[in-house]
Parts: structure tokens; C-alpha cells; sequence
């Protein structure tokens, strides 16, 4: 099947989809699947499980006020994040080719992932680095240029508006009379030369939706309109890079940028999923209001993003006439549902092979809205797993080049490592656990389990009882699950960090099992990993 028709009202951008979600909140619910999907909550820390996240100056009775009973007990356990660079910044973004802004005092700059400012605070407004030029601005309500890794202003700044450089060529625009709202449109190469000059008057607020993705431009046109003496949607296109026009879709449709070589058409209630070949991949039903007899009507999509689309669906409640609940999940590019998230987790995109998910409760209404009181974050790998138990403050962000911006509230940005970053040496050989290590208390925490029989060390655990033994020759070790002290013989020793059960799987602090049987181990923080050597 190929497309032949003429695009939807208005323009596509990819968090879009988050403001769609607020309105299923108030009867959200809880749904079975197949066995080909996950459902979010299996590896769920339990809501008996409290976890509180510990951060620069901030003390313990501060942190306890972000478990979600406000009660720390002897079931409580602070997981550290895991620091690159503490909180420092008024503002931070993505890492970007081993580069991110940052800002400090009102001024842009940039440092590299050891945390070293690499390009001085100096910039008015920065944009992140792409094929090796960034998007600055020098001074208040100045033009745009753009500067290489050196800090060097290699292209002037002449344009009101300027994107990111893509596939060679970067859009660029200048404002219409003195309208911030819409611009002349062209692209230029990297030596800042015009490249691709059109006619077309754009939204200037969606340039970004104008880059060359993959091997084709979105282009949405507006025209003036004298009867309302403004710019309206005209139609849009895709363009290659020799400016000829692909596909062309009336401005009554909807049609997005190719994202991953994959674009959406939706005329009415039906979406059409459709590649660089022009052809149609599969395609959705949307809600319309009266058609939620099946489980297959969507709300809302996002684009593709390391290979995986997120969704809301509305879903039919049995028993309940014209009701419906939010579904909410991912799906791969053959429209397959491989990972369902729980009641009240909302998705976002996959980064880095990781996905940040929000998750929220203890709602109220404020005038006509339902909101919620708490938020608490979480990251998620492509099989669905959970790689963190729940984040209670701050603002998390994608990984991005193994690390991500963190928001502490008054303190400020900074950045933290992906939890798939710490490792455990054991005699020069790197262990591999089935589940993601954690810090907690300076400390690290593996699978109990695993770490035993990495060490030739027999286990037995009591379910019932939380109690268990280690054996190993003539040693024994025996403790309690949830508790800071083992006994090694008749000897007790007690720590800082208990063992405790995140995920339904136990952990224990490494160095409780390494003190039992007499080996030192070393942290290397710049290096997230911990070495044991008991040779």
C-alpha cells in the first residue's frame, strides 16, 4: 500500500502525547496481558518498600519526607544515585556528543562528562552539540550563529531563528516583519553558506519539526490570510536535500517528521505508519468517542525512539457503558505491544536503551482537575525491568551517553550515572547479576544469591522466616533479611546498610559478605566499579 493523500491540522511534537494522559487519571486501572508482554508492577518495589533517595545536603529526617508514609523503620533503605558531577547548576541539558550545557549566573557554557567546563560560561541561550556545531546566542534578543567544540563562533550570528545541523544541513530562519511567530525558512552547510532557499513561511516555533530526518524534511507551509490578517496551515511537505518536493498532504490531515524512518499519517480516526519507501508499516484506530468496543483504540502516539513507540489507549470497562480507562505502554515498529505499564505509570521516551516512567498518587482535585499530589520516577530497560526503585524528589531526565540531569529543588542540576554503570570486578573477571546493582550508603548492594555462587559459597535462604545461611568449607554466616547485622561464627558484626529485598530479589551490602571471609575490597567512584580479589 502506498499514500496518496493530501496531511492533520497543526504540528507534531514528540511530548505531546503527555498532555494527553491527565484526562484517564480518575478511572485508571489495572490490566492483565499476554505472555509475550510485561506488565510493569511485577518487579515493582512492593507498596510495603520504602526507598528514599539521598542527595547533597540534605539530612536523614529531610530524606524520610519522601517515603510515601513519611515513617522511616527498620524496612527503609536510602538508595544513593549515583553522582557524576553533585548538583551545581541553574540549568542543565543532554549530553550531546561528550558535551553539555550548562548554565550558571544567567550565562551558557559547556562541560564534558568528567565535569570540566571545556567551553566558558559566555552564551546568552546554547543549544546542545550536533555534528560538531552548537546553536548560540551572544548577547539578549540578539541573532543566532553557531560555534564548533572549541568555542570558536565559526558561522555568525545572523538569524533570528537557527536549529540544529542534521544529515549536513542545518534550517535556519528570519522573522517576518516584526513577527516572532513566523519565518522564512532555509537551510545552510556546515560553512554557513545557504544551501536550500525556499519560499515557504513557517511556524518558527516548530523549526525544529523542519531538520532532516532520515533523508526527508517535514514542511509545515502557512499562508497569509488578509480576511484574519494572520498565517494559517496551507499544507505540508517532505523535501530531500535538493529541495524537491517527496509527498504533499492537504493541512486538514496530520502528518509528522520521519522519526527512526518512520512517519505517521492520520486522516480522521485512522492512523497510517508509513516508511521512507512510502510504505505503510501497519496502522491504528484513534478514539472518536464511540468506538471503544475493543481494546485497540489509541489516544495518543509518540515517535519512534530507540525503536520503541509509547502509547496511551482508551479501553472499554466491563460493566460500564461509554466508560473507558487509559491503557498505557510501548510498542515496537510492527505495532506489537511488548511492554504494558501498571495503573497510574506514565512513559517516555527510550534514551540510552532506558526509559524514564513517572508514577503518581495520592490524588486530588484542584477546581475542575485531578492532580496529583506525590511523583515519584523510575527507569525501565526495553524487556520492561525496572533498573531503579522509585525516585521520591527531584527531576530526572533521559540518559543520554550513559548519563542524565538531575533537579534537586534548591540546590540545582547536576548529573547522575545510568544504573547500568556499576560493576563488580572479582579477581580481574567482571560479574554479570540479572539485575541492576544499587548504592546505598556509600555502599554497594548485589543479589545475594548471585554474589554467593560467584564466590563458591553455598545459601539458604527461609521465605517464611527471612533468615539464612552461607557455607562455605568451615565458615558460616547467618542472618536475617531486612537486618544490619550478620553473625560470622559466633561473632556479630553489624553495618551501616542492611540486607533488604528490592525487586523481590534480596541484596546485600558487598562488603558484609566480603569482611565474613577476610577480603578487602576498593571503590573506584570514577569508574563506578568495586573490585574484590580474594586470590
Amino acid at each position: 500500500m502506498e499514500i496518496r493523500i493530501r496531511e492533520v491540522k497543526g504540528m507534531r511534537n514528540k511530548f505531546f502525547i503527555i498532555g494527553c494522559l491527565a484526562a484517564f487519571i480518575a478511572t485508571s486501572c489495572i490490566y492483565s496481558t499476554g505472555d509475550n508482554k510485561v506488565m510493569l508492577g511485577e518487579n515493582e518495589p512492593s507498596t510495603t518498600d520504602e526507598f528514599i533517595f539521598t542527595t547533597p545536603n540534605m539530612s536523614q529526617e529531610d530524606m524520610t519526607l519522601y517515603s510515601e508514609d513519611g515513617d522511616a523503620n527498620n524496612s527503609t533503605i536510602n538508595i544513593d544515585l549515583n553522582w557524576a558531577m553533585a548538583p551545581q547548576y541553574d540549568y542543565a541539558q543532554d549530553f550531546s556528543e561528550g558535551l553539555a550545557v550548562v548554565t550558571k549566573n544567567g550565562l551558557a557554557g559547556y562541560i564534558n562528562t568528567t565535569g570540566e567546563v571545556v567551553i566558558p560560561f559566555q552564551f546568552v541561550k546554547a543549544g546542545n552539540f550536533s555534528e560538531g556545531f552548537a546553536v548560540v546566542q551572544t548577547k539578549e534578543k540578539g541573532k543566532y550563529g553557531y560555534i564548533d567544540k572549541n568555542g570558536e563562533l565559526v558561522i555568525p550570528c545572523k538569524f533570528d531563528f537557527a536549529d540544529s545541523f542534521s544529515n549536513g544541513l542545518a534550517a535556519v530562519g528570519n522573522e517576518i516583519g516584526k513577527s516572532r511567530f513566523y519565518c522564512t525558512l532555509s537551510y545552510i552547510n556546515t560553512s554557513g553558506d545557504i544551501y536550500l532557499g525556499t519560499d515557504y513561511v513557517i511556524d518558527s516555533y516548530f523549526l525544529e519539526e523542519t531538520r532532516f530526518y532520515d533523508e526527508f524534511a517535514r514542511i509545515s507551509i502557512m499562508v497569509y490570510d488578509a480576511s484574519t490578517s494572520s498565517y494559517v496551515n496551507s499544507s505540508h511537505i517532505f523535501i530531500n536535500r535538493f529541495g524537491e518536493a517527496w509527498q504533499s498532504f492537504e493541512s486538514e490531515t496530520y502528518v509528522s517528521p520521519f522519526y527512526e524512518g518512520i512517519a505517521e499519517l492520520r486522516i480522521g480516526n485512522k492512523g497510517y505508519f508509513f516508511n521512507t519507501k512510502n510504505e505503510v508499516l501497519f496502522d491504528v484506530n484513534y478514539y472518536s468517542g464511540d468506538n471503544v468496543s475493543t481494546n485497540d483504540v489509541y489516544e495518543a502516539i509518540s515517535a519512534f525512539s530507540n525503536g520503541l513507540a509509547y502509547f496511551v489507549k482508551r479501553v472499554p470497562i466491563e460493566g460500564m457503558e461509554y466508560n473507558t480507562a487509559p491503557k498505557m505502554g510501548y510498542f515496537d515498529n510492527n505495532s506489537t505491544e511488548v511492554i504494558m505499564l501498571e495503573e497510574n505509570v506514565f512513559p517516555d521516551d527510550f534514551s540510552d536503551e532506558l526509559a524514564k516512567v513517572r508514577k503518581e498518587y495520592d490524588y486530588y482535585w484542584k477546581k475542575n482537575d485531578l492532580v496529583p499530589n506525590k511523583i515519584k520516577w523510575s527507569y525501565i530497560d526495553k524487556s520492561g525491568k525496572y533498573l531503579y526503585p522509585y525516585i521520591h524528589y527531584g527531576n530526572p531526565g533521559q540518559f543520554n551517553e550513559g548519563l542524565a540531569r538531575c533537579y534537586i529543588e534548591d540546590v540545582g542540576y547536576g548529573y547522575i550515572r545510568s544504573p547500568l554503570a556499576l560493576n563488580i570486578v572479582l579477581n580481574n573477571n567482571k560479574l554479570k547479576f540479572n539485575t541492576t546493582l544499587q548504592l546505598s550508603g556509600g555502599m554497594v548492594l548485589a543479589p545475594l544469591e548471585d554474589l554467593c555462587g560467584y564466590l563458591d559459597m553455598n545459601i539458604n535462604i527461609n521465605i517464611e522466616t527471612k533468615e539464612f545461611v552461607i557455607t562455605k568449607d568451615n565458615l558460616e554466616i547467618t542472618g536475617n533479611i531486612d537486618s544490619y547485622t550478620i553473625k560470622v561464627g559466633e561473632e556479630e558484626k553489624e553495618y551501616s546498610v542492611p540486607i533488604t529485598t528490592l525487586f523481590g530479589i534480596t541484596y546485600v551490602p558487598v562488603d558484609m559478605i566480603a569482611d565474613a571471609i577476610q577480603t578487602d575490597t576498593v571503590w573506584d567512584a570514577d569508574n563506578s566499579t568495586l573490585t574484590i580479589d580474594t586470590k
